[in-house]
């Protein structure tokens, strides 16, 4: 941060501040300005240098002018836009309580995820055939079947990374079940290890290498769901934690709810 804000003062004095309102002014808008601890604020963790804080400079000045212009025809005094102005606010605060209850009480450790698993493990269980490819997309068949040429070498002949710069490529999962009849009779044939393709779909070439096989029957690696687990556990604790909070406060509160008829 101490970096960040240095760096922040040598900006703001190359372009020169404002001079009537101090250097610790880097814009100003009528009667609102913005500081310098306001635009270190405001960028947060972005990196980019200048071009960064000459945006967010830029941005303030077009909301606040923004802003002016709606005052001056009296938007500030529309019921409807103050009630959504402090539902919003009420929610800003309700999800900031929240966050302050449960921060403590949700942590969940490597162990939990890991005893989840272990109980849970049936229900990470492969419910069919899949195998795990990278999947490249070429324009022309051409290019594919150099590229396959090349991929297929030990030392390949080409820049392989900025060849690829210009191709579509991803990895993913195919289920035997999801996958075209067509896709079937491709990847799943081969080998760990096989370049297969090219296969014309549509107007382009694919290309698909594949990278893992798996039964169905055999069980997700814990770090291929660890994430998710983490994810189950801390919901959990969380509405936990809420439930807990709520009881409390309905009992220290005088509430009161209709039974009657809501027509």
């Amino acid at each position: 941060m101490k970096t960040l804000f240095l760096f922040v003062l040598l900006f703001v004095f190359a372009c020169g501040g404002d001079k009537k309102t101090g250097g610790g002014v880097v814009a100003r808008v009528g009667n609102e300005t913005l500081t310098k601890e306001d635009l270190v604020f405001l960028a947060g963790n972005q990196v980019g240098g200048a071009d960064v804080f000459s945006r967010i400079i830029k941005k303030w000045v077009e909301q606040k002018l923004l802003y002016r212009a709606a005052l001056s025809i009296g938007l500030d005094k529309d019921l409807a836009l103050i009630k959504k102005r402090d539902l919003f606010y009420e929610s800003l605060l309700i999800s900031s309580f929240i966050n302050i209850q449960t921060k403590e009480k949700t942590k969940t450790t490597k162990k939990e995820v890991s005893d989840y698993y272990l109980k849970n493990k049936a229900s990470f269980k492969r419910s069919d055939d899949e195998v795990v490819v990278k999947h490249y997309v070429f324009l022309t068949k051409k290019e594919a079947s150099v590229f396959i040429k090349e991929l297929k070498k030990k030392k390949p002949g080409v820049d392989m990374e900025s060849f690829l710069n210009k191709q579509v490529v991803e990895t993913k999962t195919i289920t035997k079940r999801a996958a075209g009849s067509n896709l079937v009779n491709i990847v799943f044939t081969g080998d760990v290890g096989d370049v297969l393709g090219p296969k014309k779909i549509a107007n382009d070439f694919h290309v698909f290498q594949i990278l893992q096989k798996n039964k169905a029957g055999s069980y997700i690696g814990l770090e291929k769901v660890y994430d998710e687990i983490y994810q189950r556990l801390y919901k959990q604790k969380e509405v936990l934690v809420l439930d807990s909070v709520l009881d409390s406060l309905y009992l220290r509160s005088d509430v009161f709810v209709s039974t009657g008829d809501m027509k």
